[in-house]
């Protein structure tokens, strides 16, 4: 469950998968996938498991979009990233931060599963950011 604010209101919003009749489960996708390890294990890339689930890349590189990417659109900063594909029993989020590390100043945004996710309001000069994923409650 997400909740997304805006001039002091707050709606929540479930991100389901469209598409499929009955969703999967990251356990389901990873063995039918070939893929070993845990969710939040990394792969030799340094690439976490649970965001090659989220964007349906079982093994190798994010060829077509990176797995992370940014722009800017009318001068704000927009988090490219592959469609999400899969989001069964997780949370993603684009956590930005003021350091390099993600520990100061932190300010989660919801993920767009649409792959582009606009990042709104007041954006300090120098920000960094990385992809945040949470078992869904």
């Amino acid at each position: 469950m997400v909740r997304v604010s805006y001039n002091g209101y707050s709606w929540p919003i479930e991100v389901t998968q469209a598409g499929n009749a009955a969703a999967t489960s990251y356990s389901a996708w990873a063995e039918a996938n070939g893929l070993d390890g845990a969710w939040n294990a990394k792969d030799a890339n340094g690439i976490y498991n649970v965001f090659r689930y989220a964007f349906g890349v079982a093994k190798g590189n994010f060829t077509e979009t990176p797995l992370i990417n940014i722009a800017f659109e009318d001068g704000k900063p927009v988090i490219k990233t592959p469609p999400v594909v899969n989001a069964y029993g997780f949370t993603f989020w684009v956590a930005s931060s003021d350091v390099v590390d993600g520990t100061e100043n932190v300010v989660n945004y919801p993920l767009d599963a649409s792959g582009k996710t606009m990042i709104e309001g007041n954006v300090r000069p120098t920000r960094f950011f990385r992809l945040r994923a949470e078992l869904a409650q």
